[in-house]
């Protein structure tokens, strides 16, 4: 029979097991005392705001902190103004801009603190171009989103990333660039550098009908624009001022390449004035050019907006 008095020998002992991954435990603790480091050294070097930047917080950023080339360059009506418009426009238009109103409310939105004289928008297929010519770029800033601007630095000017389709360029005139269809162009803030740098230059589009302009500082609105295909003329030019302490207003308007008939109609606006306005008329081969002035107020209203209707009428 089998002894089953006897003795067993002591009990085995587990192996001490080392924790597991002791090793990746180790280097990610040294990972993170990297990343610390390195967190600590950029709000050495940058501050907080580099570091947490919060993509939803709205902020206006100052234009002394925007590094790089700052616009700086004056226009006067569209003749030296379309000197700084890229190829390719299909209109631009020249407002006078007053404190308080609906422009320049619409510049503090994206450029708060900014006083400006004039606007002038550039129109192409694909986007929008806006000219601000300010008094001072000292003390203006821009509204981005977040606590630091995203810029692309292109030819020494940065170029503010604002939204996905619009872009912004800082200085005594900033630019203020939107696209349409982000996907089909979004190069219109860098074709307006390109023109400034002397990369580019300026377009021909509007060279034969502004030759026929006035050459005037003193207007409250300026419009230029090449027509549709189909329509009765070819380009368009219209000027609205004010003259002699708000007692004479005076309407200027260039047709380039009008159909006859709509020369003879033009002549027809001037035959049936009424009295208080006055029409002065020149033509060319190319070009039928006209004025419209008028101590009266209402009557200047009511007769150039009968006139540009007629325009819209011919416009295909």
């Amino acid at each position: 029979m089998a002894n089953n008095n006897r003795k067993r020998g002591p009990a085995r002992k587990e192996p001490v097991k080392e924790p597991v991954n002791k090793w990746i435990k180790y280097g990610a603790m040294f990972a993170i005392i990297i990343m610390v480091g390195s967190a600590m050294a950029a709000v050495f070097m940058y501050g907080w705001d580099e570091l947490f930047n919060d993509p939803n917080k709205i902020t206006e950023y100052p234009f002394s902190k925007v590094k790089g080339v700052h616009s700086d360059f004056t226009f006067t009506n569209a003749i030296d103004g379309s000197k700084y418009v890229p190829d390719g426009a299909v209109s631009i238009h020249i407002t006078v801009v007053k404190e308080g109103d609906v422009i320049s409310e619409e510049i503090q939105e994206l450029f708060p603190e900014a006083e400006a004289t004039k606007k002038m928008k550039a129109s192409y297929t694909t986007g929008i171009l806006e000219y601000y010519l300010l008094n001072s770029e000292e003390n203006v800033n821009v509204t981005i989103n977040g606590s630091k601007p995203s810029y692309e630095n292109y030819s020494g000017y940065n170029v503010i990333f604002l939204n996905p389709s619009q872009r912004a360029i800082v200085g005594k005139t900033p630019i203020n660039a939107t696209f349409f269809n982000y996907a089909v162009d979004n190069t219109l803030g860098r074709k307006a550098i390109d023109v400034l740098t002397g990369k580019a230059s300026g377009p021909s589009d509007f060279d034969d009908i502004l030759s026929y302009a006035d050459n005037v500082s003193n207007f409250e609105e300026i419009i230029v624009y090449t027509a549709n295909r189909g329509s009765n003329y070819s380009q368009y030019y219209q000027r609205a001022s004010i003259f002699e302490n708000n007692s004479n207003f005076q309407f200027e308007a260039v047709v380039y390449k009008p159909t006859d008939q709509m020369r003879a109609e033009i002549q027809a606006f001037a035959d049936n004035a009424p009295e208080d306005v006055t029409y002065n008329i020149t033509q060319d081969d190319n070009m039928i050019k006209m004025y419209i002035d008028s101590p009266d107020y209402f009557l200047f209203l009511v007769e150039t907006w009968a006139f540009y209707d007629f325009i819209g009428e011919n416009t295909a």
